[in-house]
């Protein structure tokens, strides 16, 4: 019996995810490798109490965060979240 061998990906964000993917698809074993936990790299969601954004590919710093918090309550956004 031939042992089978693992591919290892660094990182399970875009690249790395779409790297394992194609890697799976031509048959190969895959074992992904992420130090977050859950995958997405900086395409995520902050979870606060007062508010979820969606950060994408962007970084958002704690002065951006409060900035865009005010906005939704000077706007009266916060139900169209």
């Amino acid at each position: 019996m031939s042992a089978r061998t693992r591919t290892a990906v660094i990182g399970g964000g875009m690249a790395g995810s779409a790297a394992a993917r194609k890697l799976v698809r031509a048959g190969r074993e895959v074992v992904v490798l992420e130090a977050a936990d859950g995958l997405g790299g900086r395409a995520r969601s902050w979870h606060r109490p007062e508010i979820d954004p969606d950060v994408g590919i962007n970084l958002m710093y704690v002065s951006f965060y409060r900035l865009m918090t005010e906005l939704i309550e000077e706007y009266g956004l916060r139900d169209d979240l």
